[in-house]
C-alpha cells in the first residue's frame, strides 16, 4: 500500500492505523475500511472486506465440510484419542516451565516463601479449574492478593535496576 503501489504515504497509513487501535474491534477489519473508502468510497469498502474476510470464510467452510465428514471415520476419532492426551501434556509442560521461575524464587526467600508459592499456584489452579470461576476476576484477585502478599519481599529484578538507574550507572 505504501511502497509498492503508493495508495498511501506513510503518515497517513499511521494516522488510520493509529485510529484503529482506539476503536474497539478488530483492528485489520478497522483498517481495512478505512483504507477502501479513502481509495475507492462505498465499493472500496466492499472491494477490501470482501479481500480480507471472503477466503476466510471459504477455508473455514472447506475446513468445516472436512471435519463434518470425517469426524465418525474411526482413524479419525483414534487420531483425535491421541491428539487430547498429547495437548493435555503440553499444557502440562507449559504449566512446570512458568512455575519454575516463581519455585526458585520461592526457594532463594526461604522455605515459608516457598510453601506461600506452591498454596498460591495451588489456589489460583482450584478456582479456575474446580470453582470455573471466570479467569479474568481470578487474574484480578490473585493480582491484587499477590501485591499484598509479596510486596516487599522479592529484591528488584534486573530489568527493575536497569530501569531505575541513571545513565551514568548504566555504563
Amino acid at each position: 500500500m505504501i511502497v509498492k503501489h503508493r495508495w498511501l504515504d506513510e503518515a497517513e497509513f499511521v494516522r488510520l492505523w493509529a485510529l484503529c487501535t482506539l476503536a474497539p474491534g478488530i483492528n485489520q477489519l478497522s483498517l481495512a475500511i478505512l483504507i477502501g473508502r479513502k481509495l475507492a468510497g462505498w465499493r472500496g469498502i466492499i472491494a477490501t472486506l470482501s479481500g480480507l474476510l471472503v477466503p476466510s470464510a471459504l477455508i473455514t467452510t472447506f475446513l468445516t465440510v472436512i471435519f463434518t465428514s470425517i469426524q465418525e471415520w474411526p482413524p479419525f476419532q483414534a487420531i483425535l484419542r491421541g491428539v487430547i492426551p498429547a495437548t493435555a501434556g503440553l499444557m502440562f509442560l507449559v504449566m512446570i516451565n512458568m512455575s519454575r521461575p516463581l519455585i526458585k524464587e520461592g526457594q532463594r526467600e526461604g522455605q515459608t516463601r516457598l510453601i506461600l508459592t506452591f498454596i498460591y499456584i495451588l489456589l489460583v489452579a482450584f478456582m479456575i479449574g474446580f470453582l470455573k470461576l471466570p479467569v479474568i476476576a481470578v487474574l484480578v484477585v490473585a493480582s491484587g492478593l499477590g501485591g499484598v502478599l509479596f510486596t516487599g519481599s522479592l529484591p528488584p529484578s534486573k530489568e527493575v535496576k536497569a530501569a531505575a538507574a541513571s545513565p551514568e550507572e548504566q555504563k
